[in-house]
């Protein structure tokens, strides 16, 4: 029995989308110093609706068909961006330019026309889900049991009492003393979101003695979260190396291969392999020299060699090799899951600039 993927509809609308911004750009002259000359601020803030989204939703297959094309949801979002720059430093032999830039945004689905959740499949690393009132991008999945007497949503216990002695809290988690497996829960929640609370990047620009200039670029990203399928499925090969790490059941302290490969739990997503991938990284530092004068040559009048490296260092406490190169970083439905992504290249680059 094969059904038709997707039904048409007659009475499909069109989207909408209205947004409201309001910003601000001011520059300050604070003095004829030295010192603090110059300063410039710039603030937006804006607020966007969508309504009448377009996507398929779900049918009944009785239906004859598996999905119909419709106005499924309304989305909601927000964001603040700020910019600061400022003239720190002017003097003969040193100058120091200095500036911030900051943003911060949020998108909810408001409403699905229907009521229900709409599932986005998986990429084999978990359940990606658009929700009422939950992040876009938001991705949902299991956690191992807390208590040896917790109860899922309708009040049911998780394990009876004829068989809690059996169980035990190890690391935080219930785990079965004999077979030493950790026992998770059967209902979807929310696990992660892979949305920053914040970014910021700090730029300096130096220079010493009117030739030598010294640029960075400081990148900081905090609060997200990502999904680290790549340790995931190095569990279910029994090849990652915390399978080396002992743990304490029943008594009795080794590298129980069970405990680790049952957090597996059958390529499910889980919270055990959700980490925090907030990131310090060095983007970009750029070092240049102008040698003009030492040439004296009257027809070149502008010689520079600069060297400049991306990536140098990530300071974070993620696992996986870079929280940056989750998969599908540009898609909101399918951010924050490292499915063995390549990192982020560390490069370096050498310049020589002649102007005749």
């Amino acid at each position: 029995l094969a059904l038709n993927t997707t039904a048409n509809n007659p009475f499909l609308d069109v989207e909408v989308s209205s947004e409201a911004e309001a910003g601000t750009d001011i520059a300050f002259r604070l003095g004829e110093g030295s010192s603090f000359q110059n300063m410039r601020f710039s603030a937006t803030y804006w607020d966007k609706r969508s309504e009448s989204v377009i996507r398929a939703i779900e049918l009944a297959p009785s239906t004859g068909v598996v999905s119909i094309i419709t106005n499924a949801i309304d989305l909601k979002s927000n964001g603040f961006q700020a910019s600061l720059d400022a003239d720190l430093i002017n003097r003969n032999k040193f100058s120091w330019d200095f500036g911030i830039r900051f943003g911060a945004s949020k998108s909810i689905v408001d409403r699905i026309s229907n009521g229900k959740d709409i599932a986005l499949g998986s990429t084999g690393a978990g359940q990606f889900v658009l929700k009422q009132g939950a992040s876009i991008g938001a991705f949902f999945g299991f956690r191992p049991l807390r208590s040896v007497t917790e109860t899922t949503g309708k009040g049911e216990r998780y394990i009876p009492d004829s068989e809690i002695q059996n169980y035990e809290i190890v690391n935080g988690m219930v785990v079965h003393k004999t077979n030493r497996t950790v026992r998770f829960t059967t209902e979807l929640e929310p696990i992660g979101d892979p949305n920053p609370k914040f970014n910021m990047t700090f730029l300096n620009n130096f220079t010493l003695f009117e030739n030598l200039s010294i640029g960075t670029q400081l990148d900081w990203v905090y609060g997200n979260k990502v999904y680290n399928q790549t340790r995931q499925w190095l569990y279910r090969d029994y090849l990652s190396a915390d399978f080396d790490e002992p743990v304490t059941i029943n008594g009795e302290t080794k590298a129980f291969v069970n405990f680790y490969n049952s957090l597996y739990h059958t390529n499910n997503a889980n919270t055990h392999f959700v980490e925090d991938g907030s990131f310090l990284r060095l983007r970009e530092l750029t070092i240049s020299y102008n040698f003009t004068r030492l040439l004296n040559l009257r027809f070149v009048n502008n010689a520079q060699l600069s060297l400049s490296g991306r990536n140098l260092f990530t300071i974070t406490d993620y696992s996986g090799m870079d929280p940056e190169a989750a998969a599908a970083l540009n898609n909101p439905l399918r951010r924050g899951v490292d499915v063995f992504s390549f990192p982020n290249f560390r490069t370096y680059q050498l310049g020589l600039t002649l102007g005749f």
